[in-house]
């Protein structure tokens, strides 16, 4: 079980004994991806390292490119065969064209195994719409459903919000802050600050030119991007308050997910 592993101080003896069902509960999706990869990378490993043992390591003390006075490394290594005198560089050769293959196979393999889980966790997850507002919190819908439905434990719920208007603004954020920029690039270079018509068409000379004043770029931006800053901070809070009344909502097993 999760409690005997987390009292056990022995990590190889949990990497053995551990499931994935395990890592999924306790620690999410991201934790276990990541150790499902570094278990393909172990047992990928071991095969490199019985191979290099057994195989590599005595064809390579086999050979006697070096001499006597050569470290004993030295006779370790591929150094140490002879390129004219020696047909063993073969083993090497075909050794590296047997265990690229194998590792390319076994992260295919990786690929396989996430992307299945992907689909099998769409297949676990319900779209719930029309939720009253009030009740359109992870707390109230987590003790709803294990009052309704005690059988069916819940693995993950995410409540969708409207940030249309809140993409809108970080959009104005990222040009306001790009000219800023060029604006204080230019009144580095130049020997006047660079001035601009902040209305419709003002560039353009459109404008009356009583009525448009001309205002410092940079000065102009900056404030802009102050006033940017602060409706982004009240959309956010705005976004958050007011949930679109849906929810994604995962269930432990796809079978309850159709119940």
């Amino acid at each position: 079980s999760s409690e005997s592993l987390r009292k056990s101080a022995n990590w190889f003896l949990d990497f053995i004994r551990i499931k994935d069902d395990q890592i999924l509960l306790t620690k999410g999706r991201d934790a276990y991806q990541y150790l499902v990869f570094q278990r393909y990378i172990i047992y990928f490993l071991a095969l490199l390292s019985f191979v290099c043992i057994v195989i590599v390591l005595p064809v390579n003390i086999h050979g006697s490119n070096v001499d006597s006075i050569g470290t004993p490394f030295s006779k370790t290594t591929i150094g140490n065969l002879s390129l004219e005198k020696s047909h063993l560089f073969w083993i090497h050769a075909v050794l590296a064209a047997i265990i690229m293959p194998m590792g390319v196979f076994a992260m295919n393999h990786f690929s396989k195994v996430i992307k299945s889980d992907e689909e099998h966790i769409t297949r676990r997850t319900l779209l719930i719409r029309r939720i009253p507002k009030f009740k359109n919190t992870k707390e109230i819908l987590v003790n709803y459903f294990q009052q309704s439905f005690p059988d069916c434990p819940i693995t993950g719920i995410q409540v969708i919000y409207d940030f249309n208007e809140l993409q809108a603004l970080e959009l104005e954020y990222q040009n306001v802050v790009n000219a800023k920029d060029y604006c204080q690039r230019h009144n580095s270079s130049a020997p006047k600050n660079m001035t601009i018509k902040p209305y419709c068409m003002g560039q353009l000379g459109c404008c009356c030119c009583c009525c448009c004043q001309t205002v410092d770029g940079y000065e102009y931006y900056s404030e802009r991007q102050e006033q940017i800053n602060g409706d982004i901070k009240k959309e956010l809070v705005n976004s958050f308050a007011s949930p679109t009344g849906s929810v994604f909502i995962t269930f432990q097993t796809e079978k309850q997910c159709m119940e």
